[in-house]
């Protein structure tokens, strides 16, 4: 019995133990707190498939394996903008020109953590007050950034642009909703879905649940503010990650995502 109690750890060793487990919990929990968790299911590798002509009944689409949908090029819509053939890696900052707009900025490629002090730093460079509107062409990214960036875009009292053949889904719509005035063209595509972890976290589902909600509240809030009619979350809440529900033109105007929409010319 003497020999089974010495085997017995300390009470100290407990106390120890269990306050590393505590910080090692608190650890995650602030991990998962303080890092962008929340993004699109579509990354910065795919493919795109064509559709011919624009959605007006088959909304939601499936796309799995990162392939999204895009519209057959046509050079008869506005705005007009030339649009790279392969998105890159990572969210670049192109100044580029709209006639009837001026001068802008065209974003091209996902967003990540970091693109808003990225994009300060480019209006600071490139004088900030040349600008009058910011052009959309992305799969979407990180949630918590694309709200900072449509924040910030709100802030400066730029436009945001979508310009004919360009698309914008999933996390993207939030920098959207933050333009002063929201173009579109008439043959452009916008979608949203359902957020959701980037990784397979050994971690306790209630706080996977937790932070994909607070993400949620969040992104009502942000469009509540930006004057964006709330009805669209449940187009996001109904569709799931592996989709995309694709708002017609009529939605656009119905949920006040577009201010202006540009017909052919």
């Amino acid at each position: 019995m003497l020999n089974l109690l010495k085997k017995l750890p300390s009470v100290r060793s407990v106390i120890l133990s269990v306050l590393w487990l505590q910080i090692g919990v608190a650890l995650v929990i602030f991990w998962i707190t303080h890092n962008n968790l929340i993004e699109t299911r579509f990354g910065t590798r795919y493919v795109t498939t064509e559709l011919e002509t624009f959605p007006a009944t088959k909304q939601k689409q499936i796309f799995r394996n990162k392939v999204i949908p895009s519209l057959k090029k046509n050079d008869e819509y506005l705005p007009k903008l030339r649009l790279p053939n392969e998105l890159p890696n990572e969210l670049e900052f192109q100044k580029v020109f709209i006639d009837g707009l001026g001068n802008g900025i065209l974003f091209a490629g996902p967003i990540s953590d970091g693109d808003t002090e990225r994009f300060t730093n480019f209006l600071v460079k490139n004088k900030e007050t040349s600008f009058s509107f910011v052009a959309l062409h992305s799969p979407g990214g990180t949630v918590s950034e694309a709200l900072s960036l449509g924040r910030e875009i709100r802030d400066r009292k730029l436009k945001t642009v979508l310009s004919s053949n360009a698309f914008c889904f999933s996390a993207c719509p939030y920098v959207m909703a933050g333009g002063s005035e929201r173009i579109f063209s008439s043959h452009s595509l916008l979608g949203v879905h359902q957020h959701y972890f980037t990784e397979n976290l050994y971690i306790p589902v209630y706080f996977a649940v937790q932070t994909v909600q607070e993400g949620q509240a969040n992104t009502f809030k942000h469009l509540k503010k930006m004057g964006i009619s709330t009805d669209v979350m449940e187009h996001i809440l109904d569709t799931p990650p592996e989709e995309i529900y694709i708002f017609n033109v009529e939605e656009l105007l119905k949920f006040n995502f577009a201010t202006k929409i540009v017909e052919n010319s």
